[in-house]
């Protein structure tokens, strides 16, 4: 976060009308403070900043958290930490991320702080607002965790062959991913067949290829921390004329909407250029889920590019363009590259061939 940004962060808290900002979420702490561990809470405030961590964390904490914060070591215990500090917050307005701490927790917070139940404010966004757009060097760790990706992607396909299952896949392109510089992958990757393609978010099975099998791959990797995010469906043997046609149809939505989304657009709109394509073909209902989403820290970030959302595409913001149409016991279709958004149109960072691979 560079220190202007960090600014505006300040102020933001200071004009939502509390005095000390909460957050424990791990992209936000590592965006806001340079920590890269699993286990650290910030306070940001006018007065001051502070990291908190356990003692697990406490040595890698000073090799990576940045000024202006403080480093404090919590133990075992985060309300113990938290109740020596009471007198620092007692009578203030404290925010806390509400789509990250747990009821309990907050209960237990306000306990330790003997802060009242209105002294404890719920935000969203509150640093995600930031995230969304990215600094050049936000950018090349997605470009090499997507190039890192396709090498990946190009080396699997030589073993999607009749036989092989949709699990020894999956693990074969998570153990590469770390050969090649990744640090681990994205998310889980997804691996489907046949007729489990109709299921976007299909997990790998026991099941082996088959010829004439539709073969789904949504992967991604990490750099620094950043995540990169593809999705291809390649034919094992002979695709058919169907086949061929869905295919098709996919293809030229995703490139509706490559050509069409820039800075200003609402994400609604930006969905609707590719939406608009499948429902012209008969499809409208087979695409399930929206066009996109961010991608950063997070592999699934802000924006969300929904037919509901009246978010607005920024400059520099890194999203996914992914239509895709899915059909019960036949399978599914999805295409997916990343993106980033410019004030004309966008950029894609994604190099692997959409042409329909038939193996």
């Amino acid at each position: 976060m560079k220190e202007e940004t960090f600014t505006l962060l300040k102020n933001k808290v200071a004009a939502a009308g509390i005095e000390v900002f909460l957050s424990g979420k791990n992209a936000n702490v590592r965006y806001v403070s340079g920590f890269t561990g699993e286990n650290g809470y910030i306070l940001v405030s006018q007065s001051g900043e502070l990291f908190l961590t356990n003692s697990l964390y406490s040595e890698h904490a000073r090799s990576t958290v940045r000024p202006p914060f403080t480093i404090r070591e919590i133990r075992d215990d985060p309300f113990k930490a938290f109740s020596d500090l009471g007198s620092s917050f007692r009578g203030m307005k404290m925010g806390f991320e509400a789509d990250f701490f747990t009821c309990s927790f907050i209960t237990r917070l306000g306990k330790a702080l003997s802060v009242s139940e209105t002294g404890l404010v719920p935000f969203e966004g509150m640093v995600e607002e930031f995230r969304e757009v990215k600094e050049p060097y936000e950018l090349e760790a997605i470009r090499k965790a997507q190039r890192i990706s396709e090498r990946v992607f190009s080396g699997v396909l030589a073993l999607v062959r009749e036989g092989v299952e949709e699990r020894e896949l999956a693990l074969e392109i998570d153990y590469r991913f770390r050969k090649e510089g990744g640090e681990h992958s994205s998310f889980e990757t997804i691996i489907a067949s046949g007729p489990n393609t109709s299921k976007p978010h299909a997990v790998p099975t026991e099941r082996r290829l088959r010829k004439g099998d539709l073969v789904l791959f949504d992967m991604g990797t990490t750099v620094d921390g950043y995540a990169s995010d593809m999705t291809r469906t390649v034919v094992l043997g002979k695709a058919d004329r169907l086949k061929k046609e869905r295919y098709t149809i996919v293809l030229d939505a995703q490139q509706a909407a490559l050509e069409g989304i820039s800075a200003g657009m609402k994400c609604s709109e930006a969905d609707r250029l590719a939406r608009t394509v499948i429902e012209r073909a008969g499809y409208g209902r087979e695409f399930v889920h929206s066009l996109g989403h961010g991608v950063g820290l997070e592999v699934h970030e802000s924006p969300c590019l929904s037919v509901s959302s009246e978010s607005v595409l920024k400059k520099g913001s890194v999203v996914t363009v992914e239509p895709g149409i899915y059909f019960p016991e036949w399978g599914g279709i999805r295409i997916e590259d990343m993106v980033v958004i410019t004030e004309t149109g966008c950029l894609n960072l994604t190099e692997a061939p959409k042409e329909l691979m038939e193996l």
